[in-house]
């Protein structure tokens, strides 16, 4: 697995009372990955093909590579959707509790996502390692909504 994009301690700061690990699990990984997954899907989705078309990438043929993001950027998006996969995995007498929130962290990771892509995605398009000025995508304007 490649370096995670948020630890247990970054967790532990959103969610004080982290769930104890279930018996024979000695760490989140399986579902950490499974929150970075859903990430994943959301920039593909709502940044990565348009902004690959944009760069005349053809999205099908340059998928989305994940060791290219700014890790940092993605921090606390990585740590509520990791939460949001525990909460959804935790077996307790209060499962309903757990149940909504998983869904509160989803949605909260879900939000966190779009607020980075509307400021502008740090991804390395050229490939060399770093993320430069001409990496990092153009802020997306707000829209206004009249009523």
């Amino acid at each position: 697995m490649a370096q995670p994009w948020s630890t247990d301690a970054d967790m532990q700061q959103i969610m004080s009372s982290l769930p104890s690990y279930p018996d024979n699990v000695f760490s989140w990984d399986d579902l950490r990955a499974r929150g970075e997954a859903r990430i994943i899907m959301w920039l593909v989705r709502g940044w990565y093909r348009t902004e690959a078309w944009a760069r005349s990438l053809d999205p099908a043929q340059t998928p989305l590579e994940p060791a290219r993001l700014d890790a940092t950027q993605l921090n606390e998006a990585s740590s509520l959707a990791t939460l949001a996969a525990i909460c959804e995995n935790v077996k307790a007498a209060a499962d309903d509790v757990y149940g909504a929130m998983a869904a509160d962290f989803w949605k909260r990771a879900e939000r966190e996502v779009a607020a980075i892509v509307d400021a502008g995605v740090n991804y390395d398009w050229s490939n060399d390692g770093t993320i430069g000025t001409e990496d990092t995508g153009p802020a997306r304007p707000r829209r206004l909504v009249r009523i």
